[in-house]
């Protein structure tokens, strides 16, 4: 019998912290008059990090008025120290006022100032500013992941070279370590051609070729391929693109195949052209591709099996893989189809 798990230890300054700082990461809508009540509810007192990460939310919603208000209040005896600065500048720059942005830099010291190079970059790129990009964009200390950050606030724009241009032309392991968020944000954001350039820069790296369905799910390159195959009527394309993402992936012609399964299934007008594609990918694959097919399509159909809500919806699941010429060749899926279809008791009553 499963346990009430209950959390009965205080909940401190620091977990409030903590909770804020990953709904900001997630880019979670926080009413922050609300939350430092509440915190204040729960005998936990707002401190420095609390405020400059509420001023961080006022900047991020450009809205200089409070993050300014939030600074000198008696609240939050805040100073200009590099966080904050960080935080105003960007807001700055995002509203297109850089004159403002330059002052504020003006009153730090060179060292800190030096340190600030990406908030003029991320704000302008907010603000759509390319010739203050072009010139930000110069500073040693930009990097990789200020570059795809900028990317993501620049959006779906012609002059995206600006940026793509600076970053790794090719087999960059750094760029694939920090890519994965930012691909998906720009995914997300429908700038698809710019997710794609960024992925084709990369080198496959260790935690983006996993065997696993689970972990290959949030690989950037399946990521970017999973929106290509929902979106694209063009099997061409469809095909093209996967044999250009072999360059950066290894293992993307049976990934292809399982998310095409899966499209398939919940789009069965699609079968007979995502049948087509694999089709083509198991002709024209490599000698092994049968059997890494074979082990990924194992754990997504065990998968399936075990979350499907009835018989039928098991029955469906299996049928669909032989339609589209895909054998269950595993004990494992079809252990999980057996206790789904014959549960337990029915034998138990039988005997």
């Amino acid at each position: 019998v499963a346990k009430e798990v209950r959390i009965v230890d205080k909940v401190t300054t620091d977990f409030h912290n903590t909770a804020l700082e990953a709904f900001l990461f997630q880019n979670v809508n926080i009413v922050p008059d609300k939350f430092l009540r509440e915190m204040r509810e729960s005998n936990s007192q707002p401190n420095r990090r609390t405020y400059e990460n509420i001023i961080g939310l006022f900047c991020k919603n450009q809205d200089i008025d409070a993050a300014v208000g939030m600074m000198i209040s008696k609240e939050s005896q805040l100073s200009l120290n590099e966080t904050v600065a960080a935080h105003l500048i960007y807001c700055h720059c995002a509203r297109g006022e850089y004159f403002e942005a330059e002052k504020i830099a003006g009153k730090l010291t060179v060292s800190a100032k030096n340190k600030l190079h990406n908030s003029f970059l991320l704000g302008a790129a907010c603000n759509g500013d390319i010739d203050r990009l072009r010139d930000y964009i110069q500073a040693d200390a930009i990097s990789d992941k200020d570059l795809l950050d900028a990317l993501v606030l620049l959006g779906s724009k012609e002059e995206d070279s600006v940026i793509l241009d600076k970053l790794p032309l090719e087999n960059s392991s750094s760029l694939a370590q920090v890519c994965r968020r930012p691909v998906k944000q720009l995914i997300e954001n429908g700038c698809v051609h710019q997710a794609e350039a960024v992925i084709m820069k990369t080198e496959e790296i260790k935690s983006n070729s996993s065997t696993k369905v689970k972990a290959m799910m949030i690989s950037p390159s399946v990521i970017l391929l999973n929106k290509i195959i929902q979106h694209q009527n063009d099997p061409n394309i469809i095909l093209e693109k996967i044999q250009n993402l072999q360059a950066v992936d290894s293992r993307i012609l049976e990934r292809s195949v399982i998310l095409l399964v899966d499209f398939s299934l919940t789009n069965p007008s699609k079968k007979s052209e995502c049948q087509n594609i694999i089709n083509d990918i198991i002709s024209n694959g490599h000698d092994k591709i049968k059997d890494d097919i074979e082990n990924l399509l194992s754990q997504y159909v065990t998968e399936k099996v075990r979350n499907a809500a009835n018989e039928d919806e098991v029955i469906t699941i299996v049928k669909h893989t032989f339609h589209l010429g895909l054998k269950l060749q595993h004990m494992r899926e079809w252990s999980t189809i057996m206790s789904k279809l014959i549960p337990p008791n029915v034998h138990h009553s039988q005997e």
